[in-house]
């Protein structure tokens, strides 16, 4: 390469960077929060609580939900890496794992074994931690 060429691709290089660094820093300087501050959020919520814009479906609910791990098998599938490599069609028992949420209640006498709680602070308040 000449050295015209290399200069005019170092100085589009250097244009490049000045020009994505300049606007990362901005960003950075536009951010009124503490980013790793696990109790602050942009929209005054606690990290974890449901949105305001969450869908209606996604509201947690006063019902208790089961949840069952099943493996099962989906029997004489073609193995496709297998069967490339090959001379002929390899045929295996595909395993399959399938997590299954449903509405439950307890039977009398039956403990309830865990509690979901997937956000921080109260349960029963979203947004607070205390």
């Amino acid at each position: 390469m000449n050295s015209k060429l290399l200069f005019a691709i170092l100085c589009m290089l250097i244009t490049v960077v000045f020009a994505f660094g300049q606007n990362s820093a901005n960003v950075q300087n536009e951010i009124s929060y503490d980013v790793f501050d696990y109790a602050q959020h942009p929209m005054g919520t606690i990290w974890g609580d449901p949105l305001p814009d969450a869908p209606a479906l996604a509201a947690r609910g006063e019902y208790m939900v089961g949840v069952q791990t099943l493996h099962l098998s989906n029997p004489n599938q073609i193995d496709v890496i297998n069967t490339i490599t090959s001379k002929s069609t390899v045929i295996y028992d595909r395993p399959l794992t399938v997590e299954v949420w449903y509405p439950a209640t307890l039977k009398a006498g039956q403990v309830q074994v865990t509690v979901y709680c997937d956000f921080l602070g109260r349960y029963d308040k979203p947004g607070t931690l205390v």
